[in-house]
Protein backbone atom coordinates (compact mmCIF):
# COMPACT_ATOMS: atom_id res chain seq x y z
CA UNK A 1 0.00 0.00 0.00
CA UNK A 2 0.93 3.83 -1.12
CA UNK A 3 2.08 5.92 1.54
CA UNK A 4 1.69 9.69 1.98
CA UNK A 5 3.04 11.93 4.22
CA UNK A 6 2.49 15.17 5.59
CA UNK A 7 5.18 17.16 7.15
CA UNK A 8 6.47 20.88 7.71
CA UNK A 9 10.00 22.08 7.95
CA UNK A 10 9.64 24.67 10.26
CA UNK A 11 7.93 24.32 14.21
CA UNK A 12 4.84 26.28 13.12
CA UNK A 13 3.48 29.09 10.25
CA UNK A 14 5.06 27.39 7.60
CA UNK A 15 3.79 25.50 4.51
CA UNK A 16 3.32 21.83 4.52
CA UNK A 17 3.69 19.48 2.12
CA UNK A 18 1.84 15.86 1.28
CA UNK A 19 4.93 13.87 -0.38
CA UNK A 20 3.69 10.23 -1.74
CA UNK A 21 6.48 7.24 -0.84
CA UNK A 22 7.38 7.67 -4.23
CA UNK A 23 8.48 11.46 -4.39
CA UNK A 24 5.74 12.76 -5.56
CA UNK A 25 4.29 16.24 -4.09
CA UNK A 26 0.78 15.57 -4.03
CA UNK A 27 -0.24 18.89 -2.06
CA UNK A 28 1.06 21.60 0.06
CA UNK A 29 -0.41 24.04 2.10
CA UNK A 30 0.68 26.89 4.49
CA UNK A 31 -0.48 26.30 7.87
CA UNK A 32 -0.14 28.46 11.16
CA UNK A 33 0.18 25.04 13.26
CA UNK A 34 0.67 21.05 13.26
CA UNK A 35 -3.48 20.92 14.17
CA UNK A 36 -4.76 23.01 10.95
CA UNK A 37 -2.50 20.68 8.91
CA UNK A 38 -3.51 17.61 10.09
CA UNK A 39 -7.17 18.83 9.11
CA UNK A 40 -6.24 20.79 5.79
CA UNK A 41 -4.41 17.62 4.28
CA UNK A 42 -6.04 15.13 5.19
CA UNK A 43 -4.66 13.37 8.15
CA UNK A 44 -7.87 13.73 9.96
CA UNK A 45 -10.65 13.02 8.79
CA UNK A 46 -13.55 15.87 8.66
CA UNK A 47 -15.71 18.20 6.89
CA UNK A 48 -13.17 20.64 6.61
CA UNK A 49 -13.11 21.81 2.14
CA UNK A 50 -9.87 21.54 2.30
CA UNK A 51 -9.54 17.99 3.98
CA UNK A 52 -12.04 17.35 1.52
CA UNK A 53 -10.72 17.99 -1.57
CA UNK A 54 -6.88 16.39 -0.59
CA UNK A 55 -8.72 13.36 0.19
CA UNK A 56 -10.12 13.16 -3.40
CA UNK A 57 -6.49 13.82 -4.55
CA UNK A 58 -5.11 11.18 -2.68
CA UNK A 59 -7.97 8.71 -3.65
CA UNK A 60 -6.94 9.45 -7.41
CA UNK A 61 -3.28 8.92 -6.98
CA UNK A 62 -3.93 5.79 -5.28
CA UNK A 63 -7.20 4.45 -6.04
CA UNK A 64 -5.97 1.47 -3.82
CA UNK A 65 -6.02 2.82 -1.24
CA UNK A 66 -3.06 4.55 1.17
CA UNK A 67 -1.90 4.95 4.18
CA UNK A 68 -1.23 8.56 5.48
CA UNK A 69 1.24 9.48 8.00
CA UNK A 70 1.73 13.08 9.87
CA UNK A 71 5.48 13.27 10.66
CA UNK A 72 6.27 16.06 13.07
CA UNK A 73 8.68 18.34 13.35
CA UNK A 74 11.27 16.88 15.58
CA UNK A 75 11.22 13.79 13.13
CA UNK A 76 12.01 15.31 10.24
CA UNK A 77 15.12 14.77 9.74
CA UNK A 78 15.73 11.10 11.44
CA UNK A 79 12.43 9.68 9.61
CA UNK A 80 13.85 7.37 7.14
CA UNK A 81 11.13 6.73 5.28
CA UNK A 82 10.29 10.41 4.89
CA UNK A 83 13.98 11.16 4.07
CA UNK A 84 13.57 8.34 1.57
CA UNK A 85 10.57 9.87 -0.37
CA UNK A 86 12.23 13.55 -0.57
CA UNK A 87 15.39 11.54 -1.82
CA UNK A 88 12.95 10.47 -4.68
CA UNK A 89 11.16 13.72 -4.71
CA UNK A 90 14.69 15.36 -5.91
CA UNK A 91 15.25 13.11 -8.41
CA UNK A 92 11.40 13.73 -10.26
CA UNK A 93 12.85 17.45 -9.85
CA UNK A 94 15.89 16.93 -11.38
CA UNK A 95 14.43 14.80 -14.60
CA UNK A 96 11.46 17.46 -14.70
CA UNK A 97 14.20 20.18 -14.99
CA UNK A 98 12.77 21.97 -11.64
CA UNK A 99 16.06 21.14 -9.53
CA UNK A 100 19.49 21.55 -10.84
Amino acid sequence: MNKIFVFGVMPENNIYYALSDNGKELEHHFCTNDSYAKSDLGVVIDENPFNIARRETYKKEFPNGYEIEFVNYDDFYSHKELQKAIELSKIIGKENGDVK
